[in-house]
């Protein structure tokens, strides 16, 4: 598959279905990549903002093996940048930690039904009614709270009801 880029965008890979497998370095944008189909991807994009992230969206979209993205540290990724996100229904890990999200933009998680690794810490804009969204999420597995003032034990024993749910707090 090839795909490239016009980002600083960190590119690993590897074997699909291997969920245990440690993701090995493939490459670096901007550039041109091609993947092989047999490998699952996961991207991270050092110092994200809302502008990149969609233009991180537009660039990998035709991507189907994109497993993981991670914007982590992207003060500046908001709601909108969720927003774009969203838009890979496949993802199944997403890593927004210390991002400017809030109860509202968690609203977009319902657009990814595959997501079952969730990284929220340090997202302090989010609070218990955010959590309430993850609760409908029976899907995911693992959800990291780390660092989250406005949420409560109350908040956090309502989301333990999914006992699938490993919660880090």
């Amino acid at each position: 598959m090839k795909c490239s880029t016009t980002l600083p965008v960190h590119v690993f890979t590897r074997l699909a279905g291997e969920k245990d497998g440690f993701w090995q370095p493939f490459d670096e944008g901007p550039g041109y990549f091609e993947i092989d189909p047999a490998l699952e991807v996961m991207l991270y994009l050092p110092r994200a903002e809302d502008e990149t992230v969609e233009i991180l969206c537009n660039e990998w979209r035709d991507v189907p093996l994109l497993y993981q993205i991670d914007v982590s540290e992207g003060r500046r990724v908001t709601d909108e940048g969720l927003r774009f996100l969203s838009r890979f229904s496949q993802l199944r890990a997403l890593n927004m930690s210390a991002c400017s999200i809030s109860n509202i933009g968690l609203e977009h998680l319902m657009d990814m039904p595959a997501l079952i690794w969730l990284d929220l810490s340090h997202c302090t804009g989010v609070s218990d009614k955010g959590l309430r969204r993850l609760e409908t999420m029976r899907q995911l597995t693992y959800v990291n709270l780390r660092g989250l003032p406005r949420v409560t034990q109350a908040g956090l024993k309502r989301l333990a009801k999914n006992k699938s749910l490993q919660i880090r707090r």
